[in-house]
């Protein structure tokens, strides 16, 4: 029989939703609550704020509960030792391995850090030895797609334990993995190190027509930007919030490159148009002096329409112009690279500053225009060296860039309550 809330309360349409979330949080099977957690979100009768408070109840009634599963279950403390470094990942694995147990994924992310940041001795490190060496023991009994999941997963994380010595020199990144395969624990273990080996060897073998190849000393485009572009190949929107100094520049153009965009605008900073204007030549194997356009005032509006340059340049402060905005939505723009994204951070308020309103009105206007005219979404890559932890709610246009399908506007993420840090 399927769980509602009416059968749960036993016919009581009386109770609070309170009550009703405490009935919820005592539900012993994980898969039975997240059916009906699903539900209740479906029909109105729980919202996203809810379901933070459920779960957080949830953890302060029951860690005890929890934190002993991760020293009886076996399958769990093999789970926890292999991906306790990537708490994302371990979230994810123990909500495809243990559905009964992780309802939700927020549920487990929040519960990894309660058990890792409580001050009490809410989680004891296993002492019981695992049953078995092979990490194999431990998964093959669980559903293929569960299985290739946790494979992934724990790939991704060696990968990146080898991520700084193959940006450095790829030649030191492939001794080591060379020792750590010799000397694997497990046929698993071996079979998953060479997984790793041979995708960093496919990474190196990319190739980028009209790129240079070298750039001083230096592999071009560097190891972990090949990362970044085999990562956002398949997205049309993407955010890298790499450090300074990453190569994020060149990251944004090969990935207009690889999607194949004939005319690209990039949004930036005023103090960074020159940046823009002179960069991407260091990166071509053939020098174009028509190749970027660079918009100083809206008096260029008329030039940028009728210029064939690939690379379009246009500031925050120049797009303010309903005039600039306007123009810029007639060209034809198949790409769209959003340098300094922070710059529109107070998007979706009563009275946001006038170049967000302006940043949001360009994105949602572009897209538009791309799939009207072309049938294909705007290739989107949104750039940021700032984290975006001062509050929540500066996310709130990156949000609804990247996935208007949940987010259509700056104003809906904002409606989620984001700033509860719950």
């Amino acid at each position: 029989m399927f769980l509602t809330t009416q059968n749960l309360n036993g016919g009581n349409m009386s109770l609070s939703k309170a009550d009703t979330m405490k009935l919820v949080v005592s539900l012993p099977n994980g898969e039975q609550k997240s059916a009906l957690l699903k539900h209740m979100l479906e029909n109105g009768e729980l919202t996203e704020a809810d379901l933070a408070v459920m779960m957080v109840q949830d953890l302060e009634s029951n860690i005890g509960k929890y934190a002993t599963m991760f020293e009886d279950d076996a399958l769990l403390r093999f789970l926890y030792e292999r991906f306790k470094d990537h708490p994302r990942y371990l979230a994810r694995a123990l909500v495809q391995a243990r559905p009964d147990v992780f309802y939700a994924y927020g549920f487990a992310f929040r519960l990894i850090f309660k058990l890792r940041g409580n001050l009490g001795t809410v989680f004891l490190r296993p002492t019981k030895p695992l049953e078995a060496p092979d990490p194999k023991t431990f998964i093959e009994n669980l559903s293929d797609h569960v299985k290739q999941d946790i494979l992934s997963l724990d790939r991704e994380c060696h990968f990146r334990r080898y991520l700084y010595f193959m940006s450095r020199d790829p030649a030191i990144g492939f001794e080591l993995l060379e020792e750590r395969i010799k000397g694997a624990a497990s046929a698993y273990d071996q079979n998953l190190l060479i997984q790793v080996r041979d995708y960093c060897q496919e990474l190196l073998e990319m190739q980028f027509s009209e790129f240079v190849d070298t750039i001083g000393d230096s592999v071009f485009p560097a190891f972990h930007v090949r990362w970044w572009l085999n990562k956002v190949s398949t997205v049309s929107r993407s955010l890298n919030t790499g450090d300074t100094s990453t190569y994020k520049t060149a990251f944004s153009l090969l990935a207009m490159h690889q999607a194949g965009c004939k005319k690209i605008l990039v949004l930036c900073a005023p103090h960074a148009r020159t940046h823009w204007n002179t960069e991407p030549d260091k990166y071509y194997t053939q020098h174009d002096p028509k190749r970027v356009f660079l918009i100083r005032s809206k008096k260029d509006m008329s030039a940028a329409m009728d210029a064939e340059a690939l690379i379009t340049v246009v500031a925050y402060s120049t797009i303010i112009a309903p005039s600039v905005l306007d123009g810029l939505c007639k060209i034809p723009f198949d790409g769209f690279i959003w340098d300094e994204s922070q710059y529109a951070k107070n998007a979706g308020i009563k009275k946001p500053a006038m170049r967000a309103a302006s940043t949001e009105r360009l994105i949602h206007r572009l897209a538009k225009h791309c799939k009207d005219r072309e049938n294909k979404e705007l290739k989107i890559t949104t750039l940021s060296a700032t984290p975006w932890d001062n509050h929540p709610d500066e996310f709130a246009i990156v949000a609804s860039t990247l996935r208007p399908d949940i987010f259509p506007t700056a104003a809906s993420f904002r409606n989620t309550r984001a700033h509860d840090p719950r």
